[in-house]
Parts: structure tokens; sequence; C-alpha cells
């Protein structure tokens, strides 16, 4: 196998519980330096990834490539292979990855007690310490702070084998990136260049199939009126020229008649249906080339209601301890109907466990609180999943219809056995809103949503009149979003808490 070259060939894939095939005649050959792959929650891309590193194998065709590869998943919810190895080794490659990283010696033993950010760090630290061939890393910035994504961008930057990146970080993508794979069942085409100018190519291309899709569908509409019509005419030509309907004694009647079929009035009419139908035949096969369209209902309602009472949430003053020798200190914490609030700092501040501690203290009807975790584990989705499945009629359809306007394909997610995170996320989005909060929590809510996803999901929070409580490191959907701050910063050895 070659260390230096990726091939798939023909590659066709799909899972035993699904109908149909995931993937068709994959054909991709992708060399040294990082290639993004890009696509909707649920479109494959873990499962291109996993491909590529031959953790699954395809129904059909051949996966070629470096022996030793190393997948990276989006979930951090176990320690991964290797941590030991890298965090006790003391060679120069181990120390600079560490030192790259920014990870701390004692972070494995407090795993359970690390935030997703430091896990996600240690991941790709034990990863790159393997010195695979082939490293495939699946949403690597969710989770991280501004400082830690930076870090991470050298870290990965210094790799020099086949990389594989899913992102939905287009700063991320733009800077590591030679091509772009996009994930769109059943197919996964290469482009080159960064994402940007890839997506970009995409979207000329898109608007084009459009333009044709939109000039053929005018063409088949307009020969149809005209076959119809031609149609609606010779037979009134023909009613015209019956004889059935003639006195026998009309005489002058059947000799017009005869004049006509005898000039070939019949015959040009006959052919002149006949070459209609041909063209309307060629234009319908031009607008079938144009391929299917695979636009899809957009956009969402964030459903909630404005509570009357005077507080949602009053949290008196006091301390949270983090770890050995960590502690966050905060004064009183008042949520109230309609507040926006967006909750910063670094991983490892203690943003989760505050928002946990506020939860503890909430006083409402169920379903008055929709609350998003910033990680929903295997098992947490598959309840989900199953919770979902049990859904019968207009809930079942509304839910569904709430997931396919987030980018999702609701047949694909049912049929699967364990929703991607991003769907696990759509999902538990969508159960939530059925009951019309007052408030809604949601600690880190774009991590693992693809780029289409957080735009539609950021349209429709700004328009809930319930309120929001917004844990997030994308600075843009905060800004767009809320309008208090609540600041968590170091101050000598302690967390602190000031609102704004």
């Amino acid at each position: 196998m070659s260390r230096n070259l990726l091939r798939l060939l023909s590659v066709d894939f799909g899972y035993d519980a699904s109908p149909e095939l995931l993937f068709q005649n994959i054909d991709l050959h992708l060399g040294l330096g990082w290639t993004g792959v890009v696509g909707a929650n649920g479109a494959g891309k873990s499962t291109f990834l996993r491909l590529s590193c031959g953790q699954l194998t395809p129904v059909a065709g051949s996966v070629s490539g470096p022996s030793l590869a190393v997948y990276c998943p989006q979930r951090t919810d176990h320690p991964p292979d290797g941590l030991e190895l890298l965090m006790g080794a003391s060679d120069r490659e181990a120390m600079l990855i560490r030192v790259r990283l920014g990870l701390d010696e004692k972070w494995p033993n407090r795993w359970p007690d690390l935030s997703h950010g430091e896990r996600k760090r240690l991941q790709i630290g034990a990863a790159l310490y393997q010195r695979p061939d082939l490293l495939a890393v699946d949403e690597p910035t969710n989770h991280l702070d501004n400082q830690a994504q930076n870090v991470l961008l050298n870290a990965l930057g210094a790799f020099r084998g086949i990389g594989l990146l899913v992102s939905h970080d287009r700063n991320l993508l733009d800077r590591l990136c030679i091509g772009t794979v996009f994930v769109d069942p059943p197919q996964a085409i290469l482009r080159p260049g960064s994402y940007t100018r890839a997506s970009r190519e995409v979207l000329r291309e898109e608007k084009e199939k459009g333009r044709r899709q939109q000039k053929a569908a005018k063409e088949v509409a307009r020969l149809e009126r005209t076959w119809e019509a031609r149609r609606r005419e010779a037979a009134q030509a023909g009613a015209r020229r019956s004889k059935l309907k003639l006195n026998r004694k009309d005489s002058d009647g059947r000799a017009k008649i005869d004049l006509a079929r005898v000039s070939g009035q019949d015959a040009a009419r006959g052919r002149l249906q006949r070459q209609i139908s041909g063209r309307l035949n060629q234009a319908r096969q031009r607008l079938n080339k144009t391929g299917p369209s695979k636009e899809h209902p957009i956009g969402i309602e964030v459903t909630g209601e404005v509570c009357r009472r005077h507080g949602l949430i009053l949290l008196s003053a006091g301390s949270i301890a983090l770890g050995p020798g960590r502690n966050l200190i905060y004064p009183e914490l008042l949520v109230r109907p309609g507040d926006k609030i967006a909750v910063k700092g670094s991983n490892g501040a203690g943003k989760s466990t505050l928002i946990k501690t506020l939860l503890a203290s909430v006083d409402m009807p169920k379903g008055r609180l929709l609350y998003l975790p910033q990680e929903i584990s295997a098992q947490r989705s598959r309840a989900v999943l199953k919770q979902a499945r049990e859904l019968k009629g207009v809930e079942l359809g509304w839910v569904m219809n709430m997931v396919s306007r987030l980018g999702s394909r609701p047949q694909r997610l049912l049929a699967s056995q364990l929703p991607s995170p991003g769907e696990a996320r759509k999902l538990l989005l969508a159960l939530g809103l059925r009951w019309r909060p007052w408030l809604i929590v949601l600690d880190e809510p774009t991590n693992h949503l693809d780029l289409q996803s957080i735009e539609r999901l950021e349209r429709a929070l700004s328009k809930t009149p319930a309120a929001l409580v917004l844990v997030s490191h994308d600075k843009r959907f905060l800004q767009a979003l809320t309008d208090t701050n609540w600041l968590i910063s170091m101050v000598g050895e302690k967390y602190i808490l000031r609102t704004e």
C-alpha cells in the first residue's frame, strides 16, 4: 500500500438497517496534505472518514491507502488510544505535541472532570503521536475556545501525511486544506482549492444547473401546450370531416370532405403532430439530464412563549468547585422572561458547570425549559432517536419537518442505528420545541452542526419570544442573538463571573 496516496475505486457502501446505499460508485484519489470533507448533518461525512481509514468495509469497490491510519471521532466520551503513551513519553516529539496543544500532565487522571475542549486536545495529541500516514479528524474545533483553536491549527498544520478534516469551521478549512470533498449522497466529489474557493464553484454550478432546469422546464411546458392545442384542433377537424352526421342527400358536404382528404390536409396535420411529439420527447430528455432538484424546505420557527413571572431563575451568589484548587465565584444571577444572555469564558472556566448549577434551581412546568447539553453521548443519542420513533401521526410529522428544515433527511435518520451528533442535537431541539418553552438553554449549540444548519438555527432563535441562555465560542452567533454577557475570567487562582 502507498503511504502517500489514498484511493477509493468504485466504492459502494450502505448500512444494514438502511434500505438504500449511502454511497454509490465513489472514485477518489487523495494525496499528501489536508483535504476538507463537508456536507449536511447525516450526509455521511463520518462514514466517509471511517471508510478511508479501513474501519468500515465497502459493499462494492475497494479502498487502498496507508496501513497506519488513525481516526479521531467527534465524540469524546472515553479516553483515546495511546493517551498514556503520549503523556508518559519523554522524547522530543511527545514533548513538542504536549507543548503545542497545551496539554497538562494531570489531565488524563481527571478525564471525567475535563471540559470537552480539553478532551479534544488530548484526543488529537494522542493521534498525532502515533505518527500515522493517514489522519482523519472529525470536527476538531468543537468545544474549543479561540486560543485553543489557534493552538490546534498549528498542531494540525505540522502534520505531513494524508489528512482528512471534517469541520464546520470555515477558517480552519481555508487555512489547512488544499482540496475539499463535498459529500452529497450517493456522491462524494473532490474539488481543488480552499473550502471558500470550492464552495463558490459549487454554488456557481448549482445556479447554472437551476438555470438549465428552468429553461428546460419552460420548453417542456410550451411544447405540451402546443401539442395539446394541435390534438384538439385535429379532433375538431376530424369531427368536421366525418360523414356520419351528414344527411344522405347532402352531396355538397360529402364532396367537400372528400376534397379535404384527397388534398392531403389530414396527412399534413398528422406530420405536424408527430414533429411536435418528437420535439416534446427531446425536451423532456434534456430536462431529465439536468438531474432531480435537491432543494428542500429550509428555515424553522423556534416556538416559545414569554412567561408572565417576574423571574425564571434566581441563583443566590456563591461558589462552585471545578476541581482540586479550582473554584468559580459568581454573584446573584437572575434570568428574566425575554432575557438574551451569552455565557463566555475559556475552556475549563466552568461554563457548563455553571449552567448545570443554574438549571438545578429551575422550577417550571414540564416542557417549559428546553436544555441542549454541550455533548450528547452515544447512549443518549440512541434514546432520543427511540423517543422520536415512538411518536405518532401529527407529532412525528411535526418533529421530522423541523429536522428536515434544519438540513437533515428524516427517512435516513429514522432508519439509522445511531444518529450523528449533529442529528441528535436537531432531534433533541425539535422534541423540546413541541412544548413552547419559556426558557431555552443551549450549551455550545453550534457544535456538530453543518454550516447551513448553524445559519438556519441562528435566524430562528433571533425571532423566539422565549428567554435565551447561550454558551458558545462562536462570536458571530452570540452577537446576533444576545444583549447581556456573563463573562468568566481567571483572577489569581480563581475564576470570577461578572455580568455586563
